[in-house]
């Protein structure tokens, strides 16, 4: 399951959220503006920039952090 941490008025979140669409990848939304624990959780793993994009949760290696098609792309294969 993709998982993607954004925030409210940024602009690379929503470009991420529409290619994300766009190429037909479903994802979980994290909301840091809404959701306290969300915000916490990445505070406590040091990622400062958003979005913040996990293909899986079993690492805590990103896939993309901010607006990065070219890495998104990975999930299409």
């Amino acid at each position: 399951m993709i998982k993607i941490y954004t925030k409210n008025n940024c602009m690379p979140c929503k470009m991420t959220k529409n290619w994300l669409k766009n190429n037909g990848v479903k994802y979980v939304e994290h909301n840091v503006d809404e959701d306290t624990d969300a915000f916490n959780y990445l505070i406590q793993n040091d990622f400062r920039t958003l979005p913040v994009v996990f293909e899986n949760m079993v690492t805590d290696e990103p896939l993309a952090m901010g607006f990065q098609p070219h890495k998104l792309k990975t999930l299409l294969n």
